[in-house]
């Protein structure tokens, strides 16, 4: 796991909301953008165009989003930014096969971290 966490050191990254932080703060990411611009806000068009732009300025990789939101906007605003931004999401506890504590979600997020960093 302490390969995977150096290969995020230092990424720029895209969260879906500002609970994101944490998971940025862990693996040292820095974050560029949030996809709420408000907690329980839904993204605007404008705020969509923006992000889409400080992917591609930045030079972001990955988007964070939690698991009980809807993908379709991460995608979308990936697919604007040519590989760039592969939507990653967290699971939670049983979320995944395999995935039955914490200290197995961690492993599980930081090895997907480090796919979508390197793919």
């Amino acid at each position: 796991m302490t390969d995977e966490l150096a290969r995020s050191r230092g990424s720029l990254s895209l969260h879906g909301t500002r609970a994101g932080g944490n998971f940025a703060e862990y693996t040292k990411m820095n974050i560029v953008g949030f996809m709420e611009p408000k907690p329980g806000v839904p993204p605007s068009p404008a705020h969509l165009a923006g992000l889409i732009q400080t992917m591609k300025r930045t030079g972001a990789k990955v988007i964070v989003m939690e698991p009980f939101y809807d993908r379709k906007t991460a995608d979308f605003v990936a697919s604007k930014n040519r590989r760039q931004g592969s939507p990653f999401c967290p699971p939670s506890v049983g979320g995944v096969k395999g995935v039955g504590d914490y200290l197995s979600v961690m492993d599980y997020d930081i090895k997907q971290l480090a796919a979508a960093l390197n793919g």
